[in-house]
């Protein structure tokens, strides 16, 4: 290698040293400087009287040239070599975490399985796509859908999306023939959410018959779970036309509609506080109602019943 490419080399590890420390005025000189001895006008460099008088080449850059003329390297490239190292380093450890958080954020999955597929020797998701064998039902579906389900859903989107569900259920049993609400964030009110909860309730439907009759419209597309009271999965848009998403279908006896639908409308936080507030009271308060200590449910059952009860003024889900 040339005297001329070796400087150059021995700058370059300096500028990147320099950004490192956030020391601009040395990246740039040390970039100029770069720059003039790629402009010099000579196949290489091996007297110090050639680059004296070169434009952008500072004092320091002409002494440390001196050196490498001299002894063939630059004492402080040794010296900060190993910081870079380091720095190298830590950026290895930052990717890897990031992995490891992609990987946490797969439906179904958390920071053990995240481990658990980095130590079977997994680094990207079309790792995992390339490996199903390491992934449960669940994960599959979190994996197939994940950009997906790691859009937020616009307020206006949910909106749509639940006059069509009103719209295939009353083509099928008819306006009156169930009750239906879209609960968590956006009954709260906010402009955008990471899932759609729907409750339910109906004398004509089944939980079961439900998905069924929105499976056959093409809106349901997968099943994550199906249990006698809630179902979850992965739904869209017939059209096409918008992104998949997660949903959550949870159907309640309308005794419960109530209680259910305080409970699934939240915050975490109001929720909790409630709970306190009704434990203190010596009551139960969960999705299904207000219980007594004996385990008998207090016959309040619609939320602004459940909140006069706790000694609560009303709260509109937007201040919850």
């Amino acid at each position: 290698m040339s005297n001329k490419q070796a400087i150059i080399d021995n700058f370059q590890i300096l500028e990147r040293y320099y950004k490192q420390e956030g020391d601009r005025w040395r990246e740039r000189a040390y970039n100029l400087a770069i720059v003039a001895i790629r402009g010099m006008n000579v196949p290489d460099i091996t007297n110090i009287k050639q680059v004296k008088n070169v434009p952008n080449l500072g004092k320091q850059s002409v002494e440390k040239i001196n050196e490498y003329l001299e002894t063939g390297q630059m004492e402080k490239v040794e010296e900060v070599k190993k910081l870079l190292v380091k720095e190298k380093e830590n950026n290895q450890i930052l990717t890897n975490q990031r992995i490891l958080g992609k990987f946490a954020s797969v439906l179904g999955a958390g920071e053990k399985t995240a481990e658990k597929w980095w130590n079977a020797g997994m680094r990207s998701l079309d790792d995992l796509r390339k490996n199903p064998q390491l992934l449960t039902h669940q994960q599959k579906i979190g994996l197939k859908y994940y950009d997906d389900l790691h859009t937020r859903i616009p307020r206006e989107y949910i909106t749509t999306f639940q006059l069509m569900i009103r719209y295939i259920l009353a083509k099928e049993v008819g306006v009156n023939g169930y009750e239906l609400a879209i609960a968590g964030s956006y009954r709260r009110g906010n402009k955008t959410s990471g899932d759609i909860d729907i409750l339910v309730t109906s004398k004509r439907l089944t939980l079961k018959r439900i998905v069924e009759i929105l499976k056959k419209w093409q809106v349901i597309t997968d099943v994550i779970s199906m249990q006698q009271e809630k179902f979850m999965g992965i739904a869209h848009c017939p059209s096409g036309q918008y992104f998949y998403f997660h949903v959550d279908i949870v159907f309640l006896p309308k005794e419960q509609w109530g209680a259910g639908l305080l409970w699934f409308t939240g915050s975490k936080a109001f929720n909790i506080m409630m709970r306190a507030k009704a434990k203190k009271m010596g009551y139960t308060l969960n999705q299904r109602g207000l219980f007594n200590k004996d385990g008998n449910q207090i016959p309040v059952y619609t939320e602004k019943e459940i909140m006069s009860a706790l000694d609560m003024k009303w709260t509109p889900p937007e201040e919850r």
